[in-house]
């Protein structure tokens, strides 16, 4: 004979008792997802009117988790969810609200999913087991969230929303292919202050840069708007390795890499010298990149940079076994091709210092 077992009757409790709240509510219409794949209920936020409820087309979606309890200090309900549901929950372009009620579905807490994973995205990404346990303060109940929070979440006048909002339409623009409206987003993310800023910031760079060394001279061009706007907005937050990952490719250095390592210099100055670049850099095997990052240092302020060491007296310009010979020829050289190279020419030039 086919058997109800206790849980899935709880469950239902929590679904029933869940849905007739949200429902009940007068700007709120609960509708259930016959069919659950990870998905209970969808809630619509409405309008009271003089003939009933005017809806809005503004949409939260809802997985419930019945037979919670609260922690024994009372100051959250801990809800354990398969990582594979909030990896789930994080694709949807809606928010998605994890709601854990007791038992006898009486009372009800809620946690916004794509919300926590933005704050806790460092934590997801060393997370390797199959739950994740999400924590709903107590205070965070399911009907003071539908007068308020829940309210503005589906409305998206939530902060996390525009942040969300944003990192889905940097998305849309895959491989860069877009780089007006990347370099817009990256510019608009930079600016933004949010839970997750620097992490965000730092996926950023590893998708700019994961097309490898063998990229082509107009495709890393093509990068070339979307780098300069992330570090000019903000490089504040890159670190040292950060900074070599942006530059390094394979065993050289890119020029795009080169030239946003000289944009991070012009605007935050003082941040780059407290990375210590030229000892990373060295670390990292890229002495000519070196070179230029103690140049920066030795030289703080001068803009356009390969134009101002181009018009120094001749001289040699030595760090750690690299030169660079100011000889005529060499300024000369410089002078010419640094309109359409940028910085990384001088780096061309670089011999040896004791050849």
């Amino acid at each position: 004979m086919p058997i109800r077992n206790a849980s899935q009757r709880i469950g239902r409790t929590g679904e029933r008792a869940v849905e007739s709240l949200i429902d009940d509510h007068p700007r709120w219409v609960a509708r259930r997802q016959d069919s659950d794949f990870g998905i209970d209920l969808e809630a619509e936020l409405a309008d009271p009117g003089p003939d009933g409820q005017v809806l809005r087309g503004q949409l939260i979606k809802l997985q419930i988790k019945a037979g919670a309890t609260p922690a024994p200090s009372g100051a959250h309900v801990a809800v354990a969810v398969e990582r594979a549901w909030l990896d789930y929950a994080c694709q949807f372009r809606v928010p998605v609200i994890l709601v854990a009620t007791t038992a006898d579905g009486q009372q009800a807490w809620w946690v916004w999913a794509q919300a926590w994973a933005l704050v806790n995205e460092r934590r997801l990404a060393d997370a390797r087991g199959k739950t994740i346990t999400l924590r709903a303060p107590i205070a965070q109940t399911l009907t003071a969230g539908l007068d308020h929070d829940l309210a503005d979440i589906a409305a998206g006048r939530h902060p996390v929303a525009m942040v969300l909002a944003l990192r889905g339409v940097l998305a849309v623009a895959h491989g860069w292919e877009n780089a007006a409206i990347a370099q817009g987003i990256v510019e608009l993310l930079g600016r933004t202050d949010y839970p997750s800023r620097d992490w965000t910031i730092r996926m950023i760079v590893d998708q700019m840069t994961a097309a490898g060394s063998n990229i082509m001279h107009w495709q890393a061009q093509h990068y070339l708007p979307v780098m300069l706007a992330l570090v000019r907005t903000a490089g504040d937050v890159l670190a040292a390795e950060d900074v070599v990952h942006l530059v390094k490719r394979g065993v050289s250095h890119s020029r795009v890499g080169i030239q946003a390592l000289g944009a991070l210099y012009d605007a935050w100055p003082d941040h780059a010298l407290a990375l210590g670049l030229p000892q990373a850099f060295a670390k990292a095997q890229l002495a000519p990149a070196a070179w230029y990052a103690a140049m920066r240092e030795r030289f703080p302020g001068q803009h356009p940079f390969g134009m101002f060491i181009a018009n120094q007296p001749e001289d040699d310009l030595t760090h750690d076994g690299v030169t660079l010979r100011l000889d005529p020829g060499v300024r000369d050289y410089l002078r010419a091709k640094w309109p359409s190279r940028g910085d990384s020419v001088m780096l061309d030039c670089l011999t040896a210092a004791s050849a």
